[in-house]
């Protein structure tokens, strides 16, 4: 699922081009990461968020269970939750974008597999983007 995912995202992400050296692969609760050594990763409950030192960028992927909710109707209740735009269906995936306060517009994509939903949100434009988003592994 995740390889799919990544697919998209990494399309998603703007074609960026990155020459990255990552530190280390890190290991979460569902999936596995390359978090370049100038983005800090942490995990806080079903989330895991990573920024770019410089603060240019950040991704969030959350999973978590759907408790019997359709994508489209996830879809829909992120997007209502953050203030975001009509979530639009693309293939097995819905995106919607939102900007926080005063912020930079966030891009989201949710997607289901199975009993559990995936959550992307980028926000801002960093050259590391496609490169970490194509790592994502499931453990």
């Amino acid at each position: 699922m995740f390889k799919k995912l990544t697919t998209i995202l990494a399309l998603f992400a703007l074609c960026l081009m990155a020459g990255t050296s990552f530190a280390a692969v890190k290991t979460f609760a569902k999936f596995k990461v390359d978090v370049p050594s100038n983005w800090t990763a942490s995990e806080e409950g079903p989330t895991v968020t990573m920024i770019a030192k410089d603060k240019s960028a950040s991704i969030s992927i959350t999973v978590d269970k759907t408790n019997g909710m359709s994508l489209k109707d996830l879809a829909t209740a992120f997007s209502k939750e953050l203030k975001g735009s009509k979530p639009e269906a693309d293939d097995d995936t819905y995106t919607f974008t939102f900007k926080p306060g005063e912020g930079v517009e966030s891009k989201a994509v949710i997607a289901v597999d199975g009993k559990e939903y995936y959550l992307f949100v980028i926000t801002g434009e960093n050259d590391q983007i496609e490169d970490i988003m194509g790592s994502i592994e499931d453990k």
